[in-house]
């Protein structure tokens, strides 16, 4: 009974990543979009100190598929090329990424990347230590985000991620 049971949730697990068809959708190790989602609001849901400035509780983020397709792309990019930037290797910046993805109604968008933390609870505290990262995720104006990891055995950093954030 364990075997087919086991059987059957790899097949479904397999099945369900096939038929993904949203970023929502895709699972990254053992972290999916809840976890970045739910780690991003819990630093929100508190007042926070970002640099000299001081920023009260704010409301939660939603997910946004265009923002989290963008995030994954850069974070593919870094990966692929091995390399930790906010330019992308062939030299589009993240606002045009963002809007490549057809996120272009917004009134401001911004975008955090890191390399080589091994959990989303470490590269948000992380965030959180650095004042312009910290400031993007406290910002009262994003309401949507997207993020993602992509992995490279073989690159220096082995992970690389992506925050992107959007207001409309």
């Amino acid at each position: 009974m364990g075997k087919t049971l086991n059987i059957a949730m790899i097949t479904m697990l397999s099945i369900g990543i096939m038929g993904c068809d949203s970023v929502r959708d895709t699972i990254v190790g053992t972290e999916t979009y809840d976890a970045y989602l739910a780690a991003i609001n819990a630093e929100r849901a508190h007042p926070n100190d970002c640099g000299d400035t001081h920023y009260e509780a704010t409301t939660e983020l939603v997910w946004n598929d265009q923002l989290a397709a963008a995030a994954r792309k850069h974070s593919k990019d870094m990966a692929h090329n091995d390399f930790m930037s906010h330019v992308s290797s062939d030299g589009t910046i993240f606002k045009v990424r963002i809007q490549n993805e057809g996120y272009t109604s917004y009134d401001k968008i911004g975008e955090n990347v890191a390399a080589g933390q091994e959990s989303v609870s470490v590269v948000v505290a992380e965030w959180m230590e650095s004042p312009g990262h910290c400031k993007n995720i406290m910002d009262p104006r994003f309401d949507e985000m997207g993020m993602a990891l992509e992995k490279n055995s073989a690159g220096t950093w082995k992970r690389y991620w992506t925050l992107d954030l959007g207001g409309q």
